[in-house]
């Protein structure tokens, strides 16, 4: 009975320890299998590296404060340094540009053409531009400069760090030296310049005050046209320039003519010329009373001075 018992547990461990070996020898295949490289293959490799930005280092005016020009353009000169990590030869010449502007009223000048030129000292170049300013512009002190410049990779920089101011100017120019009338007679009145004088406001003032200076017409003989004689407006409707009124009365400022004091300036409008391109006024000057007793002559101011007419 128990030799029978001995052979069936032989048995039975013979048996599992075949089927062990097996079970773990089949995962062990697999696992090799699913570990297995069966071939090469090329592996990309890409790393992107940027390109420095421009940097410009300076903004040069050759002074703070920029003055008008009386009637006409005015030109001065700024200029930009400009250094690039990629060397000057990185940087594209025909970008540079400049421009000066106000914000308020809107006042823009730009100049794309820029010389340029190597800086001995260091891998810079020197942007010289020329800018223009109309004298009517609007006189302040925040006036901003922008300088610009791109590179050969296409990299936008500006530098807009610097202001001026550009000034005030009080001016004016006259349409003539001259006033002229056709012949008087003595008695007559309301005897009208055949020229009339225009004023025109020439600087960036606001508004102007425009003022006039009559002085007493001289003859060979001696005797005069006096000042006080003649009157002056803005306005030849109806011979309106001609009415003496405010010679005794109150003066009404651009309402009535202003009368002549000898060789004294007279205030003839207030606030008149507003600033800006073509802004005049027409001065209509006028005899308006012809004194009875004069000569047969020419009066002129060659004896008692050049009449005037000037702005404040």
């Amino acid at each position: 009975m128990s030799v029978s018992i001995k052979k069936e547990v032989l048995i039975i461990l013979v048996v599992f320890s075949m089927i062990i070996p097996l079970v773990y020898s089949f995962d062990i295949i697999e696992w090799f299998k699913e570990g297995t490289i069966t071939g090469n293959a090329a592996v990309t490799v890409s790393i992107s590296v940027g390109n420095n930005a421009p940097n410009i280092s300076l903004v040069d005016l050759d002074a703070g404060t920029i003055a008008p020009s009386d009637g006409n353009i005015r030109y001065f000169e700024i200029s930009f340094l400009v250094d690039d990590p990629e060397g000057s030869g990185n940087l594209d010449n025909t970008s540079a540009r400049l421009n000066v502007s106000l914000a308020s009223p809107s006042y823009t000048s730009s100049n794309s053409s820029c010389t340029n030129e190597a800086v001995p000292a260091g891998d810079m170049i020197r942007y010289n531009c020329t800018v223009q300013m109309q004298y009517y512009w609007t006189t302040s002190s925040s006036w901003g400069i922008a300088a610009e410049i791109a590179d050969a990779n296409s990299n936008i920089v500006q530098n807009s760090s610097a202001t001026f101011t550009y000034s005030s100017l009080t001016a004016s120019n006259l349409s003539t030296s001259s006033l002229a009338w056709a012949a008087v007679v003595p008695s007559a009145t309301n005897q009208t310049s055949t020229t009339a004088m225009a004023v025109e406001n020439t600087g960036n003032k606001a508004t102007l005050d425009i003022l006039t200076t009559m002085i007493d017409l001289g003859g060979a003989s001696g005797k005069i046209i006096p000042a006080t004689n003649f009157t002056v407006f803005n306005s030849t409707v109806g011979t309106t320039e001609c009415d003496s009124t405010n010679t005794t009365a109150a003066i009404s400022y651009g309402v009535l003519p202003i009368s002549g004091v000898n060789n004294t300036a007279k205030h003839i409008l207030l606030n008149a010329l507003a600033v800006g391109q073509g802004s005049t006024e027409s001065l209509y000057y006028c005899l308006y009373d012809v004194p009875s007793d004069l000569s047969s002559e020419t009066y002129s101011t060659t004896a008692g001075g050049s009449w005037d007419i000037s702005v404040a």
